[in-house]
């Protein structure tokens, strides 16, 4: 086993390999140094593999390179970065769900297994998966990663997140604040960066030493450059017989009905509220758990959920459920399901913030409503 320095590794032919695959497929400058902590690995891992740490899309990554004449199983290869994970659980956690097995070959059907148990892997000239930054280019795929068309409801809910807090011109902030700024998992904020990167909403900085995301435009400018790559999180809309309890659970105003705390516009006789499947599962959970047992017990079926194993049953259940759908005509109320958790307004209290809801009505044919959506976003307060 033989260890290299810096300075060697500028010559050696398969890390040039590496890095021209890397920049060729990805236009990434890759720097390979040798990872300081590779001390606490017992032998067996440092006999197998050479570690090196490196950057990518301002992450912190480490590189496990398989050694010549050193070829691991499929097996081996995840049971030893769960190995390496549990040693850095305390060393190092940055870069614990960051590794990345760099090989020269690897059999097709070896390939497909280390995608299925989830391994990032590179095999420079060949293939790459990064399912961390969203990459999956097969065997002798050169081509650039198209942008994505639009952004997924998890980065769409990120960048508006930081539009309602707003900033003066230009904002420069550390990855890892802005990871924290979320509860979303650390893979899916590092596709989040990778979408607002591809789409050039964010740069990649340093601050302080540290991997940055640049907002460089202002955020009025950013919301029009990226309100394009936007969709609506509304994914259904139920119309119920009766407002819903809301518990612990926050019941903000959507569509006409928030757009007329924000506008000139008349409220809307029916409300129209907001929340996720999960939020409208809890209350109703919450709220159905009596009248679920009273009728199981008077009609002597067990009913579901969302349904029953009859048609009569089901009848019967809806007659005694709180809360249960009916014909838009007869509602008391509207409930739309987004795709991510509703985030509060800025300008209206008990509102949702004011970008979703733009964006959940644009789309609206009624005069009315586009005027008061260009009303609300002129109140906006950037």
């Amino acid at each position: 086993m033989v260890d290299f320095t810096s300075d060697d590794l500028h010559e050696r032919r398969d890390l040039i390999e590496l890095k021209v695959y890397v920049e060729s497929v990805l236009g990434l400058k890759l720097r390979l140094k040798p990872w300081e902590h590779i001390k606490i690995l017992p032998y067996a891992l440092r006999d197998r593999y050479e570690f090196f740490v490196t950057q990518i899309l301002g992450a912190e990554c480490l590189i496990l390179k398989e050694r010549p004449q050193r070829e691991a199983s499929v097996a081996d290869v995840a049971k030893h970065m769960q190995a390496i994970n549990n040693l850095l659980a305390k060393k190092s956690p940055e870069t614990s769900d960051l590794m990345i097995f760099v090989t020269d070959t690897l059999p097709s059907y070896d390939r497909k297994r280390l995608v299925e148990k989830g391994v990032q892997f590179i095999v420079p000239g060949n293939q790459l998966y990064l399912p961390a930054f969203g990459m999956d280019l097969r065997e002798y795929y050169r081509q650039r990663l198209e942008k994505p068309q639009v952004l997924s409801p998890a980065t769409q809910s990120m960048l508006i997140q930081f539009l309602i807090k707003g900033w003066q011109h230009q904002l420069l902030i550390t990855r890892s604040t802005f990871e924290k700024s979320f509860t979303y998992a650390k893979m899916t904020v590092t596709r989040a960066i990778k979408e607002l990167t591809d789409l050039d909403i964010v740069r990649p900085g340093k601050e302080m030493g540290e991997a940055a995301i640049f907002f460089h435009l202002s955020p009025r400018a950013t919301w029009e450059m990226a309100k394009n790559y936007m969709r609506t999180p509304v994914k259904k809309t139920l119309w119920l017989n009766a407002i819903p309890e809301a518990f612990d659970t926050p019941m903000l105003l959507a569509g006409e009905a928030a757009l007329a705390e924000m506008s000139l516009l008349a409220s809307p006789k029916v409300p129209c509220f907001a929340m996720t499947t999960a939020q409208f599962d809890n209350i109703r959970g919450l709220a159905q758990s009596d009248h679920s047992q009273k009728v199981n017990t008077a009609y002597g079926v067990e009913i579901s959920f969302w349904g029953s194993t009859s048609k009569t049953a089901k009848s019967k259940f809806e007659t005694t459920s709180p809360y249960y759908e009916v014909p838009q005509n007869h509602a008391a109320c509207c409930i739309q399901f987004w795709s991510y958790d509703p985030l509060y307004s800025n300008t209206a209290t008990g509102a949702v913030d004011p970008f979703s809801l733009y964006l959940s009505l644009k789309d609206e044919h009624d005069d009315r409503v586009q005027m008061c959506l260009d009303e609300m976003m002129e109140n906006v307060k950037w």
